[in-house]
């Protein structure tokens, strides 16, 4: 099969394979010349120099089936008109010369670049979203929202050019609400080399890190795998906070008692703050919370959350809104961390809807769990629960576990010894 590690030859497959739509082939015959090959690697990786003997041929590059190839279909709705793989936004804007000579500066093709995402926002209609996997101050207004790489200092200069360096949100400061950036972008990028040691905990999806860098800067959170454990833990620790985020205005930041602590402030009474110390540094921000290495805290008037220190100094993380309230232990000893009317030795999350029955959802590989819930922190004192019915969480879990529950006065203690299944909470 056709694989590409390098830009050229990822340009190249994508040439030449379904990949990128067989784009070198210019007339559609389901023949890839060496002419067409290379005006195609031209215009797709223009930084490359392509060289080719002879200069001009006809001589069949690569064949394919043109009838078998369904994935220009859409050009059958839009004429003239196909969307192509190739990430414009990732490459810095450039001067270049085209074929005929004529010399082109780096703005003309900045200007290209940002009509391209308008025509096809004109194409698909005003209500259409342009988001691209990279993305620069200089498209605000044509693309919508972008991953936008947030890489380590150590990708862009050796270590001996700086004493020191830390993540700030300066470019949130200026792009909130004018483009969506999505968590710390690609974990591969985002997280350093010099970080991937034994013994030092995760910097990409997922990671206590990674939420700080998401949360300061009131981005959009972003997880690599759909489904996966980081992702529904990224979903269930930031999308209300970061709801109430996106819709506020960055108003003001500033710095704790080093570059390490950071305070943002966004419209509507929303606060973020966070501590990147990783020297043992303990930070007490407002309402008493304590956070200590890549700790943080998120306050608005619907929800918070955050990963703070217990009073034994042990971080545990949690988030709650009106319905739902998240906790994670993260505890080795099986002891029970409780907070805000909610407890459990692993995580999970309780649904706390308005009517109806509640449920606890354990984190994916959680593995068997207890729960402890305080009725009476939840407005629903005096209630009598008549069962706990376990609840797959996917096709496959097998048989459903044998859950152990029971009910004192205003607290209702479950254990579960399987995390494949929630335990739905009925009431009388």
């Amino acid at each position: 099969p056709l694989a590409g590690a390098g830009y050229f030859s990822s340009a190249l497959v994508r040439a030449m394979s379904d990949r990128g739509g067989f784009c070198a082939d210019d007339n559609r015959d389901g023949v890839i010349t060496l002419t067409e090959l290379k005006r195609c690697l031209l215009d797709t990786h223009g930084a490359s120099v392509v060289r080719t003997y002879p200069e001009e041929s006809e001589f069949p590059v690569f064949t394919y089936d043109v009838a078998a190839y369904t994935g220009r279909s859409r050009e059958a709705l839009v004429e003239g008109v196909s969307f192509e793989s190739d990430v414009l936004t990732a490459e810095n804007p450039m001067d270049y010369y085209d074929r005929d000579g004529n010399f082109h500066t780096s703005e003309e093709t900045r200007r290209h670049w940002a009509a391209s995402f308008d025509r096809a926002r004109g194409i698909l209609g005003a209500d259409a979203l342009a988001v691209s996997e990279a993305g620069h101050d200089a498209l605000v207004g044509h693309v919508d929202g972008a991953q936008n790489g947030h890489f380590a200092v150590c990708h862009w200069m050796e270590p001996s050019c700086y004493a020191d360096a830390e993540r700030v949100p300066w470019h949130d400061i200026v792009m909130h609400g004018k483009m969506v950036l999505f968590g710390g972008g690609i974990d591969a990028y985002y997280d350093s080399p010099a970080w991937n040691v034994p013994g030092r905990p995760g910097h990409g999806y997922g990671s206590d890190d990674y939420f700080c860098t998401t949360v300061i800067g009131g981005r959009a959170p972003l997880a690599g795998k759909p489904a996966s454990r980081e992702a529904v833990l990224t979903y269930w620790m930031l999308r209300d906070v970061s709801a109430d985020l996106s819709r506020a205005s960055f108003d003001a930041f500033s710095f704790g008692p080093s570059v390490r602590q950071q305070h943002a402030v966004f419209s509507g009474g929303c606060d973020v703050w966070i501590n990147r110390a990783t020297n043992g540094v303990v930070w007490t921000v407002a309402d008493g919370r304590k956070l200590g290495s890549y700790g943080f805290y998120v306050r608005t008037p619907r929800s918070v959350a955050g990963v703070m220190l217990d009073a034994g100094g042990s971080p545990f993380a949690f988030a709650q809104s009106a319905s739902a309230t998240f906790l994670d232990a993260r505890r080795t000893d099986g002891a029970l961390v409780r907070w805000s009317g909610f407890g459990t030795d692993r995580a999970c999350r309780l649904e706390t809807p308005a009517s109806g029955s509640w449920r606890v959802v354990p984190l994916p590989g959680a593995g068997a769990f207890r729960a402890r819930i305080d009725l009476a922190r939840f407005s629903r004192s005096g209630r009598t629960v008549t069962d706990v019915v376990p609840e797959a969480l996917a096709d496959g879990a097998g048989t459903p576990p044998d859950v152990v529950w029971r009910q004192k006065g205003d607290v209702v203690a479950i254990a579960s010894p399987s995390s494949d299944f929630a335990c739905r909470i009925v009431f009388r």
